[in-house]
């Protein structure tokens, strides 16, 4: 005896912002919810996305992962060594996108990365470098 495959079409449900979830909302690209097909996530400016980038509709009905979310980025002032200079503002925490610059004293050569950059994962682009006598 043959069994049946059920043949009904599955899609995934509608990728809809959650209208409790706190702002920023991310932007969403799907233009299908049939198996096979993606969605992709995207932020506004100055906001970082956390999850999946894109998502994949999958024969189970469901997606390949949960919806992304976006979150205000922010980088913790990092650690930076006593014999380093930061040049700028010296603030708790920095926005993506804000940069930090380091320099040391006349004698004294800098071991590292001259730029930071406070990135949209909430980490910065280096750290922070050391200074060494000549």
């Amino acid at each position: 005896m043959l069994s049946r495959r059920n043949c009904a079409a599955r899609e995934c449900p509608q990728l809809a912002p959650d209208p409790s979830a706190p702002p920023p909302l991310p932007i969403v690209d799907a233009p299908s919810r049939e198996v096979g097909a993606t969605a992709t996530f995207s932020c506004p400016e100055g906001t970082g996305l956390r999850g999946s980038r894109v998502i994949t509709c999958q024969e189970t009905g469901r997606w390949s992962d949960p919806p992304a979310r976006c979150t205000k980025t922010q980088c913790q002032h990092p650690d930076v060594p006593f014999s380093v200079k930061v040049i700028g503002a010296r603030k708790q925490t920095y926005r993506m996108g804000d940069m930090l610059q380091y320099s040391c004293d006349t004698g004294f050569l800098l071991d590292g990365s001259q730029v930071a950059v406070c990135q949209d994962s909430g980490f910065w682009t280096a750290p922070p470098p050391k200074c060494t006598t000549l």
